[in-house]
């Protein structure tokens, strides 16, 4: 019990701090290193810090492994309208010809 609680008071307490922010040069701070139990118990954390504009390095066994970094910003795009002019589709295309039907209906199984 006693580990536990000092478990949870010493990852909370590193998880409060605030994410750091750029310095009056511009240049980012270090990011921060978190191994994988961490990473997975406080993932929502992390992914609000990466939000914030905090990069992340997980580690296992004290060697990088993965990076959560913020998504730049237009980086999603939309895929409306992308084939645009490219596809044509017969007028007749959900009309299904008699002869198919009927090799539906009148064939026979083994």
């Amino acid at each position: 019990m006693t580990i536990a609680l000092v478990h949870t008071l010493v990852h909370t307490d590193r998880m409060a701090r605030k994410p750091k922010t750029r310095s009056r040069s511009g240049a980012r701070p270090a990011p921060r290193q978190v191994n994988i139990h961490e990473a997975k118990t406080q993932f929502s954390k992390l992914v609000e810090r990466a939000e914030a504009g905090e990069e992340i390095i997980i580690a296992r066994d004290g060697q990088p492994c993965a990076r959560l970094v913020p998504l730049a910003a237009g980086s999603r795009r939309s895929l409306t309208g992308k084939f645009a002019g490219q596809i044509w589709m017969a007028d007749d295309f959900m009309e299904t010809p008699q002869d198919v039907i009927d090799s539906f209906y009148d064939s026979k199984f083994p």
